[in-house]
């Protein structure tokens, strides 16, 4: 049986520290995500994402039921764990998750920025899937 990385904030910022990359770094395997709480977009070494994707995976799959539909969930819900267990709290953390899992292609944004302004909280809905 497969073993699920476990869903926590330090973990989700390892990884992410491990991927993310300066915005002048120089390199040519990056890929960009970007910011749901504001309008930072972080890029990452596509190189680094590759070598972490079994466990950015494991950490994503750990979201609830409804993010892997076609409609998707509000990103307000990614606090929340597939066994409905608050996990995380602060946004900017649950932000990083999803960050990994755009620059992964597992997780999609629906709407496009433009309409957020609109939207409860003004979060978009994401959904995640698997290539």
């Amino acid at each position: 049986m497969k073993t699920l990385t476990k869903l926590k904030t330090e973990t989700i910022g390892k990884i992410f520290k491990a991927c993310a990359l300066p915005r002048n770094s120089g390199s040519f395997m990056v890929v960009n995500a970007p910011g749901i709480t504001g309008t930072r977009v972080v890029y990452f070494d596509l190189a680094k994402l590759e070598e972490y994707r079994a466990e950015i995976t494991s950490l994503v799959s750990q979201l609830p039921a409804e993010f892997k539909t076609n409609a998707g969930a509000s990103f307000n819900g990614t606090n929340r764990s597939h066994r409905g267990d608050i996990w995380c709290r602060d946004e900017t953390e649950r932000e990083k998750l999803v960050q990994l899992g755009i620059a992964l292609g597992i997780i999609e944004l629906i709407e496009p920025r433009e309409r957020w302004a609109y939207l409860p909280r003004q979060r978009p809905s994401i959904r995640i899937v698997y290539r």
